[in-house]
């Protein structure tokens, strides 16, 4: 089986935010919209980041019935795969569930939290930058603030 790493990016805002809603209601929401996802396609390769538009290309031609999906909350992940992209990997593994198992319910098992703890670099994701916007509405340099965030987080998932 083929080890894939992914971590989606959203557009959210004030009362468009998983802190508000369900993980369900917020995906299947008509407002909801992947900026992209950052995919480490085998263990040993870079992170690559992926707007949405190539992105769905990358997901049309993987071979998703041979591959072990990698999330750090997969219920997130696992949601927009399936939903919007019509997606289902043979297997998924769930790093904030083993987080859970491992350090329980008292701690935090966030990845930024989890690095924290480990010793390893904090998450780098600008959110305050893009809260509330389109991809197309950020500049440059934010589009590549957020895919250089995102491709961290698949380093330390």
């Amino acid at each position: 089986m083929n080890p894939v790493t992914l971590d989606f990016e959203t557009e959210f805002g004030d009362d468009f935010t998983l802190s508000k809603m369900s993980t369900e209601a917020y995906i299947r929401d008509p407002r909801f919209k992947a900026h992209g996802a950052s995919v480490k396609w085998t263990p040993n390769s870079a992170a690559v980041w992926y707007d949405e538009r190539d992105l769905r290309w990358q997901f049309q031609n993987a071979d998703w019935s041979d591959t072990f999906l990698i999330c750090h909350h997969s219920q997130f992940d696992s949601l927009i795969l399936s939903h919007h992209y019509g997606i289902k990997p043979a297997f998924w593994f769930d790093t904030l569930s083993c987080a859970r198992l491992l350090i329980g319910n008292h701690l935090s098992v966030g990845l930024d939290a989890l690095a924290k703890q480990y010793g390893l670099a904090a998450k780098t994701v600008p959110y305050q930058l893009f809260k509330g916007r389109h991809w197309g509405e950020l500049s440059e340099v934010v589009q590549q603030q957020v895919a250089d965030g995102a491709c961290h987080d698949v380093d330390l998932t």
